[in-house]
């Protein structure tokens, strides 16, 4: 999944905003999505 789709499919309404939240929790688990401190 990358990321650029997963806020198409939330911008566009094809997913809902939980389903939104764990795309990017999952992306963020798997070190595909990184947050700096």
């Amino acid at each position: 999944m990358k990321v650029q789709a997963l806020m198409k499919w939330w911008a566009e309404g094809a997913i809902d905003d939980n389903a939104f939240v764990q795309g990017i929790q999952y992306l963020i688990k798997e070190g595909i999505l990184q947050i700096q401190n």
